[in-house]
């Protein structure tokens, strides 16, 4: 909980030092997962990887969806890596996610359309263990 709180905390002062704005009523899911890379990878590898092709394969499958990858720098969980969505409203997300966080019928077919990003990526990660999401609304 601290955890996911700091992550907030520290999105929301970055959103605004940036001169990004948070609508009322946006939605923010944070996802975090245990990564483990493969021997000969980096995290600075994976990171890019994410930045430059994950990320943007997740914005054209999702439209309205906007996802940032965070770090942990200090506190309960230095090191961490986590994946911010910003949906502009529940409904946003109720799109692509039933009510029990699974994908949808519309969310399996985003995901669908991203495969050779997922298979792209064991290139880098060994395994990800117990993603686990938050979704915040922001008031």
């Amino acid at each position: 909980m601290k955890k996911l709180f700091f992550v907030a905390a520290m999105v929301l002062f970055a959103g605004t030092a940036f001169g990004q704005n948070l609508q009322k009523g946006s939605l923010l899911g944070f996802h975090t997962g245990d990564i483990i890379l493969n021997p000969d990878v980096t995290m600075n590898q994976y990171l890019s990887f994410v930045k430059d092709k994950m990320i943007p394969g997740y914005e054209k499958s999702f439209p309205g969806v906007k996802v940032y990858v965070l770090k942990g720098l200090r506190g309960e969980c230095p090191d961490a890596i986590s994946m911010l969505m910003i949906f502009p409203s529940e409904a946003a997300r109720d799109k692509y996610f039933k009510p029990d966080g699974g994908a949808n019928e519309a969310g399996e077919a985003a995901f669908k359309s991203m495969n050779a990003l997922f298979e792209e990526s064991n290139k880098y990660v060994k395994r990800m263990d117990s993603d686990k999401y938050t979704d915040w609304l922001v008031l």
